[in-house]
This record gives structure tokens, C-alpha cells and sequence, in this order.
């Protein structure tokens, strides 16, 4: 597909990702991850979009889930704010300016 070409329907209309984006959406579908015996896939959605020609076209996103870290947010926000700390003490600036 050229590069400007997001998605293309069988009526052969080509569409960028924002000209997608602004067709009526329809509905939106999640697959859930499985196998079988000749493949195995991950959850994905697929996405319903209506083209004015009538036909119904589908894009497929991967389902990206956020995993909480290891200890939980609260000790990684406190990691973070301890790397700004140090990162601000590098270059010679207050850790205040973080606030």
C-alpha cells in the first residue's frame, strides 16, 4: 500500500489515517488472544468504519495492555521523582524546580 494510504476499500477509495478517523465509526470488536493448531495470535480489536460507497471497512489494532510495576505505582512514581532528583543535581539545578 502507498504510504499515504492508510486503509483502502473495495471500491477502491484510498483513505489517510485521519480520513479514516473522520468516517462514521460503527462499532468496534475485541478479539480475544488464542491458538490452534496451526497458529497462535494476541488480542487484538478490530474497528468498523462506514465509507460513503455503502461498504463497511475494518481495521485491526493491537490490544496494548499496561502491566502495574513491579512494588505497584506508588513505589515506581517515587523512582521517577528520585531519577528527576538526581538528574536536576547533575546539572547544578534545585530538585524544587520539579514542583
Amino acid at each position: 500500500m502507498e504510504p499515504d494510504c492508510y486503509v483502502k476499500c473495495g471500491c477502491g477509495k484510498k483513505y489517510t489515517r485521519d480520513e479514516y478517523e473522520a468516517l462514521e465509526h460503527v462499532g468496534t470488536q475485541r478479539i480475544p488472544a488464542g491458538e490452534s493448531d496451526e497458529e497462535s495470535w494476541d488480542e487484538y480489536d478490530l474497528e468498523y468504519r462506514n465509507c460513503p460507497c455503502g461498504s463497511t471497512i475494518c481495521v485491526e489494532h493491537p490490544v496494548i495492555k499496561f502491566i502495574e510495576p513491579k512494588g505497584g505505582f506508588n513505589e515506581f512514581h517515587k523512582q521517577v521523582e528520585e531519577l528527576h532528583q538526581q538528574m536536576f543535581a547533575a546539572v547544578g539545578l534545585p530538585g524544587a524546580m520539579l514542583k
